[in-house]
């Protein structure tokens, strides 16, 4: 939920108390004004402040199609095929969320969570993992180890781009919060 009276977020905490209100016909009307405020907010960063998202998925062809639906004026996608990548690029640049496959070609995605939630730098981050192992005991590991969120693979695009969007926007706001 919108912190209330933040400065600036107003206008993001009435488009989230409206999307609670809502019924299911009237979601996706709500869903655009939210996502329309949260670029109007992300916009009046400065150019250094626009949230970064590292997607970490091993099959080109997932990583693509995550670009494709996560992209946005008001955000930068790094896609990276591995966990060692990765790791190179964080000791670099500090990212707003972290999108993990859990399949990687040189580790467990779980296993990387771990590495994740124990560096400093990243403990804070939010992480949403996604799968194409479908049941409970995946997702009950992985928000065991520190997720976020968790998608099944095929994902349902408008609900991941809501979730991004949530936590990209609270990740704004705790940086606004500390700055």
């Amino acid at each position: 939920r919108c912190a209330a009276g933040s400065p600036g977020f107003e206008a993001l905490s009435e488009s989230a108390r409206l999307l609670e209100e809502y019924g299911p016909g009237e979601l996706a009307s709500c869903l655009e004004q939210l996502l329309s405020e949260l670029i109007r907010v992300t916009a009046a960063l400065g150019p250094g402040d626009v949230p970064g998202i590292l997607v970490v998925e091993h099959d080109s062809q997932m990583g693509h199609l995550l670009e494709t639906i996560l992209s946005a004026a008001d955000r930068e996608i790094i896609l990276i095929g591995s966990a060692g990548e990765a790791l190179a690029i964080l000791e670099d640049r500090q990212f707003a969320l972290i999108i993990l496959d859990l399949s990687l070609p040189d580790t467990d995605g779980r296993n990387f969570l771990v590495q994740l939630r124990e560096r400093s730098a990243t403990a804070g981050v939010p992480v949403i993992g996604l799968s194409g192992i479908s049941g409970s005991q995946p997702k009950t590991e992985c928000f065991a180890l520190g997720a976020d969120a968790y998608f099944e693979k095929p994902i349902a695009p408008e609900v991941l781009k809501a979730a991004v969007s949530a936590r990209l926007h609270r990740s704004v706001e705790h940086r606004h919060a500390a700055g």
